[in-house]
């Protein structure tokens, strides 16, 4: 039995593998781009924390944990 050849696909199916080859390749890249923006606010949360802490230990922030016990429920009665 002698190899046969391979099978050469119609330019129509060609063209849909070098469309998915390309959406393939910018997923890729969109998830990249995502995870650089996730790990970016992630430090920018960091530093904004660090930031509210550096202040509070100056005294010129008050600590929201505890003027929160402190507030009390508005009249919103028109």
């Amino acid at each position: 039995m002698a190899a046969d050849a391979p099978i050469e696909p119609s330019e129509e199916l060609a063209i849909l593998i070098r469309r998915a080859e390309r959406a393939t390749a910018d997923a890729h890249r969109l998830i990249d781009e995502n995870d650089r923006w996730r790990r970016r606010v992630l430090q920018q949360f960091d530093h904004m924390f660090e930031l509210g802490a550096e202040f509070r230990l100056l005294g010129r922030v008050e600590n929201p944990i505890r003027k929160s016990e402190d507030v009390k429920p508005l009249d919103v009665r028109s």
